[in-house]
């Protein structure tokens, strides 16, 4: 983990200045790999559901009914870990047109109001997300049987990690005073430079 290109104008203390930046730095990386980690296993699953279903079909001459029930418990964890990454590349939620056309502190300003709505947003889908996965936790999948709250996890897990990942951008806003999104497409494009905190 490096510091990226990030400059802290109006810190009072330096020293908690980069314990905040390196702060969000590590929760952004921790969500990123772990995003990366579920995305693969996905579809690794997904993959080696389909062609075991269609070894069986040409092996056997009949399906696994199983195979139709794989793509329910893993797809929504594949979208839920590209939403995810998205986010921390900084291509989810933008408002460049008006942001483009703001001085420098407004436009701040409003990257700090678009990551604020967005952590609450996200927050609050979180919360309602649990009381499915509570209500989906006694219905089961028939062959498999596993409960269909699985598949309601990745994306309630995905808008807990959008809210986690908002809170890091209202973090790297605050700490520089430069909108989070490019600061995330600079990272993920691979122009990043020293931080000076």
């Amino acid at each position: 983990m490096t510091d990226r290109s990030a400059t802290c104008r109006d810190a009072q203390d330096p020293g908690i200045a980069r314990i905040g930046w390196r702060l969000a730095e590590g929760t952004d990386a921790i969500i990123t790999r772990l995003s990366q980690i579920t995305g693969i296993l996905s579809l690794v699953g997904l993959f080696v559901a389909i062609l075991a279903g269609v070894a069986l079909r040409y092996l056997t001459e009949q399906g696994a009914g199983w195979v139709n029930e794989i793509p329910y418990l893993l797809f929504p964890w594949l979208c839920a870990s590209a939403f995810v990454l998205a986010a921390q590349a900084g291509g989810h939620i933008c408002v460049e047109a008006l942001q483009s056309s703001l001085p420098h502190r407004p436009a701040a300003l409003m990257s700090l109001l678009v990551h604020a709505t967005a952590m609450l947003l996200f927050a609050w889908l979180t919360r309602t997300g649990l009381t499915v996965i509570e209500v989906t936790m006694s219905e089961f999948y028939p062959i498999l049987r596993i409960p269909t709250a699985w598949g309601y996890g990745g994306l309630t897990m995905a808008c807990a990690l959008l809210s986690l990942t908002s809170l890091t951008g209202i973090l790297r806003t605050l700490l520089t005073g430069e909108d989070a999104s490019q600061q995330r497409r600079g990272i993920a494009a691979g122009t990043e430079t020293e931080v000076t905190l």
